[in-house]
């Protein structure tokens, strides 16, 4: 299973997990159907089942002892992952720390409140007209009209910064509504898959066989 292309659960437990499920199940089906009660052929000589009993409870007990150093790595892994992940704002596509989404789309909010703050504080002090802008020679008529188109083009800078600001508000509420339910449901899958299909099942099983063998 992967989350924002990374593997939960690596190879090596995926494959101590099969083979501990296979040879379970095989021993359960041996002693089930009693094929342990006479001795085995093997490579010409014979095994007695307590030599059988033995040799399988060995294998078992070093491929759980296996499986659960790679197991308690991923989970390791898993829950570091979780905690520490960051999102992009513009990555929606992957399914990440929500807190990390979270404090992503606020830095950006800020970011963009700050520069509204900036301007309007830019367009404060330009709108300080100095007294010379009173006189009538064409000099400061000019410079007048300079001022007037200045303050213009911030004032329209600065009603573009507020819809971006709104837009960003209203876009970071509606993925957050929208990340809530899936992220819930994909973390419940991936504790799914860690806790019980490659630690529960495959360990229960062993457990189960030994007990049955002994």
């Amino acid at each position: 299973m992967r989350l924002q292309s990374t593997e939960l659960i690596s190879r090596y437990t995926q494959s101590t997990a099969r083979l501990i499920t296979v040879l379970s199940g095989g021993l359960l089906f041996v002693e089930r159907f009693g094929l342990n009660s006479e001795a085995w052929s093997f490579l010409g000589r014979d095994i007695a089942p307590e030599q059988f009993r033995e040799a399988a409870t060995a294998v078992l007990v070093f491929l759980c002892v296996s499986h659960l150093v790679h197991w308690l790595a991923d989970y390791w892994f898993y829950t570091r992952w979780f905690k520490d992940s960051k999102v992009a704002v513009d990555d929606m596509g992957a399914i990440g720390s929500v807190e990390g989404q979270y404090k992503s789309m606020a830095a950006s909010t800020a970011t963009s409140l700050k520069r509204l703050t900036r301007e309007i504080e830019s367009l404060r002090k330009t709108s300080e007209i100095p007294e010379y802008l009173e006189l009538t020679n064409e000099q400061a008529v000019k410079r007048h009209a300079e001022r007037v188109d200045t303050l213009e083009k911030r004032l329209d800078a600065i009603g573009k910064a507020q819809a971006s600001v709104q837009r960003s508000i209203a876009a970071t509420e509606e993925r957050l509504n929208n990340i809530a339910p899936g992220f819930r449901s994909v973390s419940w899958l991936s504790r799914f898959v860690i806790y019980v299909w490659y630690l529960a099942l495959p360990i229960g099983l062993a457990v189960l066989a030994m007990k049955m063998l002994w």
